[in-house]
């Protein structure tokens, strides 16, 4: 895999494709190609992001630039995952009207079969500059993390990634996230893997682990003040925090049926072995009815479009009923669904 800042500064034709959906990337990504024309030369740039009304005679208008005493034009599409036969032909159209005198940027969300045969594609991909930062790889990850340090201007290395890559599971945003906060509190220095640890399991930046471990000692004050303290950070995405007390409220349900099982785990669940123990015997059935429940319901929010403050309301409910209080909600929550279904649903 190529070098990104090589890539961009070697382009010659004024014909960009980004393809990936982690916003934080392609900002980034944008600007660094601003930066590399502006080095150059000036230039006007009018992003657009396409939907189904969007005016298309005011961009090719402005893809003209029908005025001879202003610069060049930049031009970005940003489309959404579908795109439809009418945003195809207008792209066509307007890819129709590029010269030298104008720039294009198309940013997708991934590569389709369907744009792959699109006339506009097959047209310009031979001499378009095509930057593809879909994470879906290791290999990817590890190269769009060192390429966003080199832009924030802090070095990683190898050690560096590898702790990265499995301690967010993929999750590209929280570690964009993570590093943006790392360049302004270390600007313009080498991160080792002892730094990162020591940040990131220290209170300067709170972890979901750091409150799982406070829900399991039912400590509901620590447990809501970590929360908070995540709110706040933005560094994890909602979803995958309720993923991780999803994944913990279906073990603890396991352990109320077989003890042994902690002992079968990996060293994480072993070295918390007493703590999931005296949590499994404390918590009752009716408090699990009622988190799974209320759990079901957080993901149905997340997916849709709703008020953030109400999300961050139920996880407030659910450490509440994990760590013993709000027993009144957990009686509304409890009997709304089937516990086994719930189960058959994960397993």
């Amino acid at each position: 895999m190529c070098n990104l800042k090589s890539k961009i500064k070697n382009n010659q034709t004024n014909l960009y494709i980004l393809i990936g959906d982690e916003l934080l990337l392609s900002e980034k990504i944008i600007q660094k190609i601003l930066f590399k024309i502006n080095l150059t030369e000036k230039v006007i740039y009018y992003k657009f992001h396409v939907n189904t009304n969007i005016n298309w005679t005011e961009i090719f208008n402005k893809f003209c630039n029908f005025d001879l005493f202003n610069p060049k034009v930049h031009i970005i599409l940003i489309f959404p995952e579908n795109i439809t036969n009418d945003m195809h032909q207008n792209l066509f159209i307007l890819i129709s009207l590029s010269n030298q005198s104008n720039i294009l940027t198309i940013c997708i969300k991934k590569m389709t079969n369907v744009i792959k045969n699109q006339i506009w594609f097959k047209n310009i991909k031979e001499y378009s500059t095509i930057i593809d930062f879909n994470i879906d790889t290791q290999k990817k990850f590890s190269f769009w993390i060192k390429s966003y340090s080199q832009m924030l201007r802090i070095s990683i290395d190898t050690c560096v990634e590898n702790f990265l890559f499995k301690t967010f599971k993929k999750n590209i945003h929280s570690v964009l996230k993570l590093l943006d906060k790392l360049s302004i509190m270390f600007p313009n220095q080498v991160l080792t893997l002892t730094k990162i640890k020591k940040i990131i399991h220290s209170d300067i930046i709170y972890t979901i682990d750091q409150l799982i471990t406070a829900i399991f000692l039912r400590n509901m004050k620590l447990a809501k003040f970590s929360l908070n303290k995540i709110k706040l950070q933005k560094i994890f995405d909602p979803l995958i925090i309720l993923r991780y007390i999803q994944n913990n409220v279906i073990y603890i349900i396991k352990i109320k049926d077989d003890n042994n099982l902690i002992s079968n785990k990996n060293k994480v669940w072993k070295k918390n072995y007493k703590i999931l123990l005296e949590f499994s015997k404390n918590i009752s059935l009716k408090e699990l009815h009622a988190t799974i429940n209320l759990i079901l319901i957080l993901e149905v929010m997340l997916k849709t479009s709703c008020k953030n403050t109400l999300v961050w309301h139920f996880f407030n409910e659910i450490i509440l009923i994990l760590c013993g209080y709000n027993l009144i909600t957990s009686k509304i929550y409890e009997k709304k669904i089937n516990f086994n279904c719930f189960l058959r649903r994960y397993f």
